[in-house]
């Protein structure tokens, strides 16, 4: 009688990395890298979406860094207008409450429009009228609430009148006017204008009062000068 044998079937084994080729791995390899870039940019780009929208929530509330971001750049834009709205952006800085305060509006601002503020205001302002702004921060506290010595805003009042007087236009010089009413207007006494046109020597080297009278036109001068004789002697 005779017998069969009955062979085997011989094993199947899971591929692996031992048998592949060094051009498979390399491609494998690189295949997950940019699985794993994109996953890592999308992530990226939906936190910084995320943080962009609750920005933008927030800046429709009175007086929140938001807010003021999104102010300074609807004045920059100037609803379509040529040039910044200076005057506005003037006004947004007066209402600044502490120089904390700005450095939060200058995170704000990059967070709602991928741009950094500095170099914003930089591009949109002359050189003067970006020194007033940055003398207008200057002029405020560190914190809410915390004190600014009668020193410190008479530097800065002198500072602010003197950019003013640097103002330029392309290749021609002027007077920015309305920084110099804006200032006046800030003025509470006349004394404090004596000291701060005795800042501006100290500062300058030069008298304060002939260098406005030379800046300005005789019924500029006497429109100016009015508003600071109207205030009270101390």
């Amino acid at each position: 009688m005779s017998t069969t044998k009955i062979l085997a079937q011989p094993p199947v084994y899971a591929p692996t990395n031992e048998g592949m080729s060094l051009k498979a791995i390399i491609g494998l390899s690189l295949a997950s890298a940019v699985v794993i870039g994109a996953g890592i940019h999308f992530t990226n780009k939906t936190i910084k979406k995320n943080k962009t929208n609750k920005s933008l929530i927030k800046s429709f509330k009175d007086g929140t860094p938001q807010t003021i971001a999104r102010r300074i750049k609807m004045a920059f834009e100037n609803n379509g207008a040529w040039g910044t709205d200076v005057v506005k952006l003037r006004e947004i800085m007066l209402s600044l409450k502490s120089q904390e305060q700005w450095d939060k509006v200058v995170i704000e601002y990059g967070v709602q429009y991928g741009s950094n503020l500095i170099d914003d205001l930089k591009s949109e302002l002359t050189s003067s009228e970006n020194d007033e702004m940055l003398y207008i921060k200057d002029s405020k506290p560190l914190k809410e609430g915390g004190i600014v010595t009668k020193l410190t805003v008479y530097t800065t009042w002198a500072k602010r009148l003197k950019s003013a007087f640097d103002q330029s236009y392309l290749f021609f010089s002027g007077t920015d006017t309305n920084a110099i009413r804006a200032v006046f207007s800030e003025v509470p006494n006349q004394h404090d204008f004596i000291m701060t046109a005795a800042m501006y020597q100290k500062e300058y080297r030069r008298e304060f009062l002939k260098d406005l009278k030379s800046e300005l036109s005789n019924s500029e001068y006497n429109e100016v000068m009015t508003v600071i004789f109207k205030k009270p002697k101390k």
